[in-house]
């Protein structure tokens, strides 16, 4: 998608891209520095369609530890990679991902109760607002001009 040429628009896109970056990196960090953190509660809680899938990582111990390093790991790496602007492309699909999977853990359907969220949502919640914003950010791949994605590539000539 191409943008015009203004500046204004170019920085509150880099704006949106850090901020989502410290979104994830953030959650994965006090994921580290939390004492005996696991997902097995989340996992074993899950209402959605997805449900059977999320019980049975939280069944199996092996599983269930290759999750929790996967998360950690997925968040800090995605959420450093947007915040520098870094490979953006690649890292908006994956923070898309793992988005769509809280979403369908937990999704906000009519009865779908989630103990976890921090409001009353219906259909639309902040995994849904925010994987949009990727979705925008995918498209303009602003790391390109304002992220360290503009090494990666040759200068418009």
């Amino acid at each position: 998608m191409e943008m015009r040429n203004n500046k204004s628009e170019k920085i509150a896109l880099t704006l949106l891209r850090i901020a989502i970056g410290w979104l994830f990196f953030h959650e994965g960090l006090n994921k580290v520095i939390t004492e005996g953190w696991t997902a097995k509660m989340y996992l074993l809680q899950a209402n959605g369609p997805l449900q059977s899938f999320y019980h049975w990582m939280a069944s199996n111990e092996s599983i269930l530890q290759f999750t929790n390093y996967s998360l950690i790991g997925s968040l800090l790496l995605i959420g450093l990679a947007l915040f520098i602007g870094l490979y953006e492309r690649f890292f908006t699909i994956a923070g898309i991902i793992i988005l769509a999977l809280f979403y369908f853990a937990y999704p906000p359907w009519g009865e779908s109760i989630n103990s976890y969220a921090e409001g009353n949502y219906l259909l639309v919640d902040k995994n849904l607002i925010t994987a949009c914003a990727l979705l925008v950010l995918f498209h303009f791949n602003i790391a390109k001009e304002f992220g360290l994605d503009r090494f990666r590539f040759k200068p418009n000539a």
